[in-house]
């Protein structure tokens, strides 16, 4: 009897190291996706819960598509565009009857572009791959080296039905840029992109549209966000801008700057109608700008939450918003809010949940309807400067 146990004790032990192994190399060899296989369980569409919380508990990226399958097209190196590409890889990039006046080309299979090469998609319409089969396998593009989108559309694509794939709660396509990737974006439309597997958000690589991780020094500009799960979303990444565009009807966020990511300008943006905040910069954002952008009719406006430090709100019209207009929440300190119209929102800011040492300056907020005071500040929120705000119709 005690021989069985140790037998089955020292089985359990190999089978945790042979299960840590496969997964290991998603966080610390993440530069070198040429290790994993096609076998590594994280590749997998439908990984079990088991597996997923282990894995996510352990660090590891849970990426069910940027690790190459068989017959993915892999661009080690050179300059190429897509009309290029398609003559190359008619099998993969098949040239169709224009949709839009411009060039269109239904892409069947995922595109990796490696450290050395560069994609440019010009004046061209893109459908992906995105069936309508709840196992659907989408074809994505996945950016090492660098991107180019120029006057061009890019959507999933459903051919069977002869549409978009309007499901964002199945495997639908997504653009990502990663490990210094570069990924830019200008005076394109990006729709309906991006996905949950059953509310399950630690898919990376996923949720929104245009995702970038660990990357830096691109631009999103002149151009349309609309019909995604989340418009735009980023992890660990800086010194980037997105101006000018409009973001809309997304089913979450329109944009998501995230985890670590810092330096960053969001400008004269038009966001609207999405189904959860406008912009929302969560968990140790920093010294980013948020300027001269309007924002309505979202569930709610403007967020920085939990530890967003040292950034500036300032000049954006924040209107007819559901829940907060702007709000600072979450630990999150010594950031300024100044400038603002904050109008017809259900609040009007709100400094929440231990935020300190924040500034509110020369807002004016008008018909909030939630707050009389129009600024509400919790009680385990201290030494923020509330000064110089009009609260009249003036």
């Amino acid at each position: 009897m005690d021989l069985k146990i140790i037998c089955v004790f020292l089985f359990l032990i190999v089978s945790v190291i042979v299960f840590h192994s496969e997964f290991i190399g998603a966080d610390t060899k993440s530069n070198n996706y040429k290790e994993f296989t096609n076998k590594t369980i994280i590749g997998k569409l439908n990984p079990d819960p088991n597996s997923l919380v282990e894995a996510y508990s352990n660090g590891a990226y849970l990426s069910s598509y940027s690790i190459p399958e068989a017959n993915d097209l892999i661009i080690k190196d050179g300059n190429w565009t897509i009309n290029k590409l398609s003559e190359q890889h008619p099998e993969i990039i098949e040239k169709i009857k224009p949709q839009d006046s411009k060039e269109t080309f239904f892409v069947k299979r995922s595109i990796l572009i490696d450290k050395g090469a560069t994609l440019n998609i010009l004046n061209s319409s893109i459908l992906f791959k995105s069936l309508s089969s709840k196992d659907n396998n989408p074809a994505v593009l996945i950016t090492y080296g660098r991107t180019n989108i120029i006057n061009s559309t890019v959507k999933s694509w459903d051919q069977e039905n002869n549409r978009p794939d309007p499901n964002p709660y199945h495997p639908r396509s997504f653009l990502v840029a990663k490990n210094g990737g570069q990924m830019n974006v200008i005076g394109s439309q990006i729709s309906y992109l991006g996905f949950s597997l059953g509310g399950v958000h630690t898919l990376e690589s996923s949720l929104a549209a245009l995702d970038y991780y660990n990357t830096s020094q691109f631009i999103i500009t002149n151009s349309t966000l609309d019909n995604n799960l989340y418009g735009f979303y980023s992890d660990e990444s800086s010194k980037f801008k997105l101006i000018g565009n409009e973001i809309f009807a997304n089913v979450g966020y329109g944009l998501d700057p995230h985890s670590g990511s810092k330096d960053f300008i969001i400008d004269s943006n038009h966001i609207f109608a999405n189904g959860g905040q406008g912009i929302i910069c969560s968990f140790r954002c920093k010294n980013m700008t948020v300027s001269n952008n309007i924002v309505e009719f979202n569930i709610e406006g403007i967020g920085l939450h939990w530890l967003t430090n040292s950034s500036i709100v300032k000049n954006n019209v924040v209107k007819y918003n559901k829940g907060y207009g702007i709000y600072i929440k979450t630990s999150s300190n010594d950031n300024i809010l100044e400038h603002n119209s904050v109008l017809g929102n259900g609040n009007g800011i709100g400094l929440l949940d231990n935020s300190n040492r924040n500034a509110i300056k020369s807002n004016i907020l008008i018909g909030n309807l939630l707050d009389e005071a129009q600024i509400h500040q919790d009680e385990d929120s201290q030494l923020n400067f509330i000064e110089g705000n009009n609260y009249d119709s003036k």
